[in-house]
């Protein structure tokens, strides 16, 4: 199966998101991760009068495995277009209609299955490419809009743990990580930068072999993950209701960018 909810930790893949037990999915929630109540109120008092989100109501509908999209069981992979990624495919600080899933599935009028991750990682959306691979019928396009290449995730037994650039609670073990490479084994930071950007590759390479006999895309939105795999990347042209993921706009752009490639 693909990768399921996991409960939140200190460190968890869903650390910033609501304690929800898996008993409480599938479910619809007003804020999730961290487009949360605090900063849309915050918001609120900055924004213009013309804000979208003023007016706009933001669902997300998750199904039981936390993936905002249809029970697996009722989709119809072999005539589905199924994107992979992290927040930005997810959706966060956007609505269901504003998402590069719906855009896409209106510009196409072939079902887009969501499987955006918050907070996942480029080897992440791989596990999910190999399960989807082995366990689901082959849809008819796949696409992986990678995320940055510095993310590392643990696959615990009872939790999924992703260490995140930027996140000033994970410094401390980046900081050691890459310091323990340099005193060990002698590398510098173009050395791990490199292992970084060699390891997406390798992601996509795998990713390109599981899906030759469909259409298969690749995208991102990070500029070090567009040099590494030589894919389109999308620029911010606006933000979301967080007002730190990509916007509705950019969403659009991105999803009239698929439709292009794939023939429905």
């Amino acid at each position: 199966m693909l990768l399921p909810y996991r409960p939140p930790s200190d460190n968890a893949l869903n650390m910033y998101y609501p304690i929800i037990v898996p008993e409480s999915l599938p479910g619809t929630y007003k804020f999730w991760g961290n487009d949360d109540k605090e900063l849309y109120e915050n918001n609120l008092a900055v924004q213009d009068f013309g804000w979208r989100y003023r007016t706009k109501e933001i669902q997300y509908k998750l199904n039981s495995q936390g993936y905002r999209c249809p029970e697996f069981d009722t989709i119809d992979w072999k005539n589905s277009i199924v994107i992979v990624g992290c927040s930005q495919v997810f959706g966060i600080g956007l609505a269901e209609d504003e998402t590069i899933a719906v855009q896409l599935q209106k510009l196409t009028d072939c079902p887009v299955i969501n499987l955006g991750r918050p907070g996942s990682s480029i080897d992440y959306s791989l596990a999910n490419n190999i399960q989807l691979r082995t366990n689901f019928p082959t849809p008819r396009a796949v696409i992986n809009h990678w995320t940055e290449p510095m993310r590392e995730t643990y696959f615990g037994v009872e939790k999924i743990a992703t260490v995140t650039p930027g996140l000033s609670m994970h410094e401390t073990y980046y900081k050691k990580h890459i310091g323990m490479l340099i005193n060990m084994f002698g590398l510098d930071a173009e050395d791990v930068e490199h292992d970084y950007k060699y390891k997406a590759k390798m992601s996509s390479d795998t990713c390109k072999a599981l899906w030759k006999d469909t259409t298969y895309i690749e995208s991102t939105w990070n500029s070090l993950t567009a040099d590494a795999l030589d894919c389109y990347e999308q620029k911010k042209l606006d933000t979301a209701r967080d007002i730190m993921h990509w916007g509705v706009d950019s969403a659009r752009a991105l999803a009239k960018h698929y439709a292009e490639l794939i023939e429905c």
